[in-house]
């Protein structure tokens, strides 16, 4: 370090500087295992089970059981179900995914500013698919306004990006509204598929094709138009 120029020596960081604050790189959220595992249903029913053999075998555990599942059940029976992501519409319920805390009145007419929790009807219209992993078979929806926003899709090759944004398309048509899919690889089963799909709706008319390595023109077209310039 010493045959460095002075100017880089001042530059040096040392081990514990950070151009950021370490609580702004490392937020943590308050997670337990165990919590989550106890509001499982799962849990739940092995606790059940376990009560009730235990209550055979030693009727005098019904006295630590009994009230541990009578306060174990309620609470979570009654936490707020939610889905993973929107709650479809036809369920016609409050969804949990859309809470958020708003400024109000106190009571609703005293002069006093006070924070109320609200939360909007279920709006999903389109389905994405269901969960993987933990959890898996969940379904996962999306409302218009979350439709309205850009979505960033990872996948590796063969991971299934294209047959997730047919299954977009899918549920573009299944609520008859229209869209644009513009494919930079330029696959011919794509445009096939759209079709297909299209087709299934009595939309096949609808659908508008363009390549734009051509500007659009049909090759085919020009054939039967006799049409034999190079422009």
């Amino acid at each position: 370090m010493s045959d460095l120029p002075a100017r880089f020596r001042r530059c040096r960081m040392r081990p514990n500087d950070y151009a950021v604050e370490r609580t702004r790189l490392n937020r943590r959220v308050y997670h337990s295992a165990l919590a989550e595992w106890l509001m499982g249903p799962g849990s739940l029913t092995l606790g059940l089970a376990g009560s009730v053999v235990g209550g055979v075998l030693y009727p005098v555990s019904l006295w630590l059981s009994l009230p541990a599942l009578l306060v174990w059940s309620p609470v979570m029976l009654l936490e707020p179900w939610q889905m993973p992501m929107r709650m479809p519409s036809d369920m016609d319920r409050l969804d949990p995914s859309t809470q958020r805390q708003v400024t109000g009145k106190l009571l609703g007419f005293l002069p006093v500013t006070a924070m109320r929790t609200v939360m909007l009807k279920a709006a999903g219209i389109l389905y994405m698919g269901y969960l993987r992993g933990r959890d898996a078979g969940r379904e996962l929806w999306l409302s218009l306004d979350d439709m309205t926003r850009h979505i960033l899709m990872f996948g590796t090759t063969g991971a299934g990006k294209t047959e997730a944004l047919l299954g977009y398309v899918l549920g573009q048509l299944g609520y008859g509204k229209g869209l644009i899919y513009s494919d930079g690889k330029a696959q011919n089963d794509v445009a096939a598929a759209i079709v297909s799909l299209a087709r299934r709706f009595g939309r096949e008319d609808d659908v508008r094709m363009m390549n734009f390595i051509t500007g659009g023109r049909s090759r085919a077209q020009e054939l039967l138009e006799d049409n034999k310039s190079r422009g």
